[in-house]
């Protein structure tokens, strides 16, 4: 929004941007909490296993699961995998 409002104060659109301002200043530092999932415990890795081949779900999407489950990849590095 701010980058639309500049560019229409640079063509003479609008005499100010509104947007533009400090977030920080305005509404505040922003924390954000990380809160991190509980691993499975590695002697129940084979009821998931099983979990996974009876649960209905689309075959690519339980496929994915287990190659995470055997290389023990994130969902954001599966997410982002190029066959290259």
């Amino acid at each position: 929004m701010r980058e639309v409002f500049e560019l229409a104060r640079l063509l003479e659109h609008v005499g100010a941007n509104p947007a533009d301002f400090n977030q920080q200043i305005a509404f505040g530092r922003v924390i954000k909490e990380t809160r991190h999932q509980p691993a499975l415990d590695w002697p129940r890795a084979p009821e998931l296993w099983a979990w996974l081949l009876r649960h209905d779900v689309e075959e690519d999407v339980r496929h994915v699961m287990m190659a995470m489950v055997l290389s023990g990849k994130r969902t954001k590095e599966m997410r982002l995998l190029e066959w290259g």
